[in-house]
């Protein structure tokens, strides 16, 4: 655990700033008074986001059961426009408390940002994570998806074994997809080349946004596996103190194995992001941004395996079922403090593997950082 020593910033509530205090009674001569000037309007200034037009909370949030948010349909969420990406769903309370015994699952095409004008305690869990094994409509995390997610190449349909995905790509670039047909069992004179991902995408600064979907597999004739969805995003930014001792999970999900016969496996979809923000902030539990695990491709007899979801700071593992096509690449990690690169998709007759997908982004803005426990990506300070 390290300790930076603190000096004094501005949050971005509007209340979370002092005002200015009224000056002394000036005496101007017998039985006179000047009245003080009245105490000047708060200051504010703008945090990672800029939530100084909006009203503080009144009431605190204390999570002791399982409590769902779907972000599109959330009553009590204020939603807050983005100029270059989606929606937020903020929700203001006095104080937040999700308790050990306490999990919050968000979900829907907005991110969320949870807004505490005292502290943020987390001793249970915060998951805006997406998976593949949830029932459909709570697959995604918060703000997961329709953001712009580049690819540099397709894969290739194939009848004799279709070419694998890519993995998505954030703040590391996805795996490759792996190759299929390679013995030319269809005669089209060559193999099925795998999806190609795009390149890793710089820090938001000042966008809250999710991460990135792989590809689908490369068709046969049968359609390639699905994509694992990318993980969501979350804001979490308290006036006085952010306490993880808890699970913050905003990882990506496993791409699904190709169909038989002969499909490509669908790439894993990469790491949200979160963004923790108060005066201090410690981490002793787990904040994960981790990408999820490509799917296997299919041979002519049996289906491939779906990769993992990324559930823990081991690398989620690619789907590699026995006998089928081409294995899944394992989604991108951190161990002891060192980037573990998504697997590439490997090659086979039949269907390609997917690729895993890369990581998202742990971003703390605060004078007074103490992280611990287990965080993957390394978190990135915030000026």
């Amino acid at each position: 655990m390290r300790t930076l020593v603190a000096y004094t910033v501005f949050l971005c509530a509007c209340s979370f700033s002092g005002s200015v205090g009224s000056q002394d009674i000036v005496d101007a001569g017998p039985d006179t008074e000047v009245d003080a000037p009245p105490d000047a309007p708060p200051t504010c200034a703008p945090g990672f986001l800029n939530l100084c037009a909006h009203a503080a909370g009144t009431a605190p949030l204390m999570v002791s059961d399982a409590k769902e948010i779907n972000t599109d349909t959330e009553p009590s969420c204020v939603v807050i426009a983005q100029t270059s990406g989606l929606e937020i769903c903020a929700m203001f309370y006095s104080s937040i408390d999700i308790q050990n015994a306490g999990s919050v699952l968000a979900y829907g095409g907005r991110a969320l940002a949870l807004v505490s004008e005292s502290s943020i305690l987390i001793s249970g869990d915060l998951d805006v994570s997406s998976r593949r094994t949830r029932v459909m409509e709570k697959r995604g995390g918060a703000g997961h998806s329709g953001n712009t997610c580049a690819f540099d190449a397709q894969p290739e349909n194939d009848g004799g074994g279709g070419g694998g995905a890519a993995g998505g790509t954030f703040a590391t670039q996805g795996g490759v997809g792996g190759k299929g047909d390679l013995n030319n069992n269809n005669g089209n004179g060559g193999d099925a080349t795998g999806g190609t991902p795009g390149p890793a995408l710089a820090q938001p600064a000042g966008l809250l946004r999710g991460g990135c979907a792989g590809q689908p597999g490369g068709n046969s004739s049968t359609t390639g596996g699905a994509p694992g969805l990318g993980g969501g995003a979350v804001y979490l930014v308290a006036k006085t103190s952010l306490v993880v001792s808890g699970n913050v999970y905003a990882s990506g999900a496993g791409g699904s194995g190709g169909p038989s016969p002969r499909a490509a496996g669908g790439g894993g979809g990469s790491g949200g992001m979160i963004v923790l923000e108060a005066a201090s902030v410690t981490v002793s539990g787990r904040v994960l941004a981790t990408g999820g695990g490509g799917g296997e491709g299919a041979n002519v007899n049996s289906s491939g395996d779906s990769g993992d979801d990324a559930t823990t700071v081991a690398a989620a593992p690619g789907g590699s079922g026995t006998p089928s096509g081409g294995n899944g690449g394992n989604g991108a990690t951190t161990a002891a403090g060192e980037l573990v690169d998504p697997g590439p998709g490997l090659d086979d007759d039949g269907g390609g593997g997917g690729g895993g997908g890369g990581n998202g982004f742990i971003l703390v803005k605060s004078p007074n950082r103490q992280l611990g426990g287990v965080t993957s990506p390394v978190p990135v300070p915030v000026l």
